[in-house]
C-alpha cells in the first residue's frame, strides 16, 4: 500500500508518518493501472513511485489532479478498475487541495 498524507510545502520531510494527517491510499494494482500518471509525472520531474517514500508540493497535486481529471473524461474505454484507480487517486488529490497542502507518501 502506498499510503498518502497531507503535509505544509514548508515542513521539514518526517522520517514517519503523522497518523493524524492520513489521507488515503492505494494499492499496487491500482498504481499499475495508473500508467499514464506515472509517465506524465516522470515527464514533468514530479516523483511518484510505489516503491520509494517521496513527497509532492501543493502546486505538483494541482498538476497530477487536472491531469488525473481530464484523463478520466476522455473518450478513451477504460476498464472498471482502471476508472476506479484514477477516481480514487483524483479524490486523495482533492483532499490535498481542499486544505492547499501538499502530499507526502509512504510505502508500507
Amino acid at each position: 500500500m502506498l499510503d498518502f498524507y497531507y503535509i505544509d510545502d514548508g515542513d521539514l520531510t518526517p522520517e514517519y508518518p503523522d497518523e493524524s494527517n492520513y489521507i488515503g491510499g492505494i494499492t499496487l494494482q491500482q498504481y499499475d493501472l495508473i500508467r499514464e500518471l506515472i509517465i506524465f509525472a516522470k515527464s514533468e520531474f514530479i516523483k511518484f513511485s510505489f516503491f520509494e517514500d517521496f513527497r509532492i508540493t501543493l502546486n505538483q497535486v494541482e498538476i497530477l489532479y487536472d491531469f488525473s481529471q481530464k484523463h478520466l473524461l476522455s473518450p478513451n474505454k477504460f476498464t472498471v478498475e482502471k476508472t476506479k484507480a484514477y477516481k480514487n487517486l483524483c479524490e486523495l488529490f482533492c483532499k490535498s487541495i481542499k486544505r492547499k497542502k501538499g502530499v507526502i507518501c509512504f510505502v508500507d
